[in-house]
């Protein structure tokens, strides 16, 4: 089984049945299966087992960084839904508004109108 040494000193790793291995730090090494307990309760790691972690570690941190980017989309897409109804909303404020200036030029209208008609009468009437 392939064994490393992850620390930052050389470990020797002996048995029983007197097979030694001898670890730098950072060395790979192929060790015979009574080696492997051994070398595992003094601190190294097998090899395969790390490289599973890695490709864990990595996978997890892509999926981290994948659910990261849907947060972010969705709150951008709630910010542009929100964007969207305010918009449609200052349209429907500004429609309203217009609508009222409309409705009071008119009714100024027609007051103009009648005054000019009172106006008329009272000017008539005085001729009278």
């Amino acid at each position: 089984m392939l064994i490393k040494n992850f620390k930052r000193k050389n470990i020797v790793v002996s048995s029983t049945t007197g097979h030694t291995a001898r670890f730098a730090p950072g060395q790979e090494r192929d060790v015979p299966e009574i080696l492997v307990d051994a070398c595992i309760a003094k601190g190294l790691m097998p090899a395969d087992d790390f490289q599973q972690a890695v490709r864990e570690a990595a996978a997890e941190e892509s999926v981290q960084v994948e659910q990261e980017e849907a947060e972010k989309q969705a709150e951008e897409a709630v910010v542009a839904q929100a964007r969207a109804e305010a918009l449609a909303q200052a349209a429907a404020d500004a429609e309203d508004e217009a609508a009222k200036e409309k409705a009071e030029a008119v009714a100024a209208k027609k007051r103009s109108e009648a005054a000019k008609k009172a106006a008329a009468t009272r000017k008539a009437n005085a001729k009278n």
